[in-house]
């Protein structure tokens, strides 16, 4: 099935499609950026048959990224444009969408951010995320005495602590140099999250730990360690437990003061460091970049077209029921004001 992956027109007429993402990674930082466009450049490449556009397609499947609901209107269009089209089929990538949202219509394939997200969409699949562009994974003779350990993210999914000159120090007095490689604006293009190449462990702790909405959150920085070849010390997130064996590929931590348990232990114990390199090894062939686009692909490609039964079952009754609850709602209301 022809697969179109959706920008609005105020993006759509701003982007570069000649863009590299290997070549440029720190451009289309956003989640739009890695969620719609990236994602179409890297099925184009496995596809030239993929489009990219700011309108539902007439048959086939529009691919469409959930955080457009935050630009007005962009979810009610589509799905009035859908209503439209009986031929074609609805792909909604919720990323790390509030686990309330809900798109005006039920989306015939629902990508959920982590294996372990509980979706209310009756056809709903776990892909792994698109992973760094443009990587260059750790130097393998790099030499023991010279660690460090890094965040690499936007800044306000840093720990506070983890910013301050009272945890440099700290994670210096264990063998490590802290390194902070973020943006000064969230999304923004001053970082080089590509680069691993003189890194030993990624650590990832966000403000707030646990509940906050870290069960939305996808496990990208943990792939992503495991790709450059760099130790991952991480919260206990819903999609880092789902995915990660504690002391084998991943050791968590949910408070500053564990972080610096692990850089201790890893600064001190050279066979905890060569087993866990090990096990990175063989993750990282799980979620090799070529194969995850093609995962990609064979998903949003293989979605059947709805048949008129699907098509007023999924689409016109639910649409129906709606305006008429709303009708409803307002009706009761004038009459008791």
């Amino acid at each position: 099935m022809a697969v179109t992956v959706y920008l609005p027109a105020q993006v759509l007429q701003d982007v570069d499609t000649d863009w590299d993402p290997d070549v440029e990674p720190h451009r289309y930082s956003s989640g739009w950026g890695h969620n719609a466009f990236e994602l179409f450049l890297r099925l184009r490449g496995l596809d030239r048959t993929v489009r990219l556009s700011d309108r539902v397609p007439r048959r086939g499947a529009l691919v469409y990224y959930a955080g457009f609901s935050s630009m007005a209107g962009q979810d009610r269009m589509v799905a009035k444009a859908l209503l439209r089209k009986p031929r074609s089929t609805l792909i909604l990538i919720r990323s790390d969408m509030p686990e309330s949202y809900r798109f005006p219509l039920e989306p015939d394939l629902e990508v959920v951010p982590h294996p372990a997200f509980a979706s209310v969409a009756a056809d709903a699949v776990w892909l792994p995320p698109l992973p760094q562009r443009g990587l260059r994974p750790r130097l393998s003779e790099r030499r023991p005495e010279h660690l460090v350990a890094a965040f690499k993210g936007n800044p306000e999914n840093l720990h506070p602590f983890l910013a301050t000159a009272e945890w440099s120090n700290a994670v210096e007095a264990v063998g490590f140099t802290w390194l902070k490689d973020m943006p000064a604006r969230s999304s923004g293009s001053d970082h080089t999250w590509h680069d691993f190449s003189e890194i030993d462990v990624v650590v990832a702790l966000r403000p707030h730990a646990v509940g906050a909405g870290v069960n939305r959150k996808p496990p990208t920085k943990l792939i992503n360690a495991w790709l450059a070849g760099c130790i991952p010390i991480v919260a206990r997130e819903p999609a880092c437990v789902a995915l990660g064996r504690d002391g084998d590929d991943v050791l968590f931590a949910d408070t500053p003061a564990a972080i610096l348990a692990h850089l201790r232990a890893l600064a001190s114990n050279p066979r905890l460091v060569q087993h866990l390199r090990a096990c990175i090894e063989e993750r990282a062939s799980e979620f090799e970049p070529h194969e995850t686009y093609r995962a990609w692909l064979a998903a949003t490609a293989g979605v059947p077209a709805l048949g008129p039964g699907a098509y007023l079952q999924r689409r016109i009754i639910p649409a129906v029921g709606k305006a008429l609850r709303t009708t409803v709602r307002r009706t009761l209301s004038k009459r008791r004001a």
